[in-house]
């Protein structure tokens, strides 16, 4: 007798798990539950590929100022040259000092009270 109301109890779960899968509403809440996904799954991809843009563009951008940065030093490195100096020295119109006379300190005392 036991056996057969436990292959009973097995045959109605089966029959109500039977019913429940072919519902409209099971299907329905199926259906939600996979357009959901689906959507969360393109918001996601589109993020990624979106920062994956922003991240290539700043790495550009990185790229770019790196060069203007060795561009500028090259140019600050032709400034300080000796030749460079005196060319705008000549283009200023400066002149060389001739007899500099440099002050003398008597003590280590600037000022007294």
């Amino acid at each position: 007798m036991r056996k057969y109301s436990t292959k009973k109890s097995k045959k109605a779960k089966r029959t109500a798990l039977k019913k429940m899968t072919m519902s409209a509403t099971f299907r329905i809440c199926l259906i939600a539950i996979i357009a959901l996904f689906g959507v969360l799954y393109l918001i996601e991809t589109s993020t990624v590929s979106t920062r994956g843009y922003k991240i290539s563009n700043l790495k550009e951008k990185v790229k770019k100022l790196e060069q203007e940065n060795r561009r500028l030093e090259v140019k600050i490195a032709e400034h300080r040259s000796m030749k460079s100096i005196l060319a705008r020295l000549d283009k200023d119109e400066f002149v060389k000092a001739r007899n500099i006379n440099y002050v003398e300190t008597v003590g280590t005392a600037v000022a007294r009270k």
